[in-house]
């Protein structure tokens, strides 16, 4: 799953007002999940990212959900081929 926003941050810490900048190439291993930041903008925010999921992303204990109308909200995976965008959520 690959995802680009100028207002992604490293979802691994949300509510930073500063967070580190990042360089394009550079790769976080977050337990069964690789996030690979493809590129950055001028301040360091990543602007492109892919994330890898060891299991797949259809894998059955995933619930995947995004934040609509003020609540959380069940979200299919695009199709192979199909995009879908989603406003981002972080502060930063």
């Amino acid at each position: 799953m690959e995802t680009r926003s100028d207002k992604l941050g490293p979802a691994c810490m949300p509510g930073l007002r500063n967070p580190p900048a990042f360089s394009g190439g550079e790769t976080l291993n977050i337990g069964q999940m690789t996030v690979a930041v493809k590129s950055v903008g001028d301040s360091g925010k990543p602007l492109v990212v892919q994330f890898t999921f060891e299991d797949g992303l259809e894998a059955p204990q995933r619930h995947w959900m995004s934040w609509k109308d003020g609540k959380l909200r069940s979200w299919a995976l695009p199709q192979i081929g199909e995009t879908k965008r989603l406003p981002g959520v972080l502060p930063f």
